[in-house]
C-alpha cells in the first residue's frame, strides 16, 4: 500500500464493519496471507452475499485480477487508523 502505508506501519481495524468502495481493508487472501488492500469494487452474489474486488494504491501491487474477488468473510476488518514508523 506504498505511498499510503509505508513497510512496518502499524493499522488498527474495525471488524464489524459496513464495507463500501475507496475503504482500506485487512485480508485473509488465500495466497497472499494477511495483506492491506483498497476496496476497488462490491458484487452482490445470491442473497445477501457479497464479494469484493480489491487493489492497492501503489501501480506496481498485485492486480485485481491476480488476486481475484474475495468473500466477506475474508475481510478481517477496516482500517480505522494507522501508526507510522519512526525509524
Amino acid at each position: 500500500m506504498v505511498p499510503t502505508l509505508l513497510p512496518d506501519d502499524y493499522v488498527v481495524c474495525w471488524r464489524r464493519s459496513r464495507y463500501q468502495t475507496g475503504q482500506m481493508v485487512v485480508v485473509q487472501h488465500d495466497s497472499l496471507g494477511i495483506i492491506v488492500k483498497r476496496i476497488a469494487a462490491c458484487y452482490a452474489v445470491g442473497e445477501g452475499a457479497r464479494r469484493y474486488a480489491l487493489c492497492g494504491d501503489n501501480p506496481a501491487s498485485t492486480s485485481t485480477e491476480a488476486m481475484g474477488l474475495v468473500d466477506t468473510g475474508q475481510l478481517l476488518g477496516r482500517v480505522i487508523w494507522t501508526v507510522r514508523q519512526t525509524h
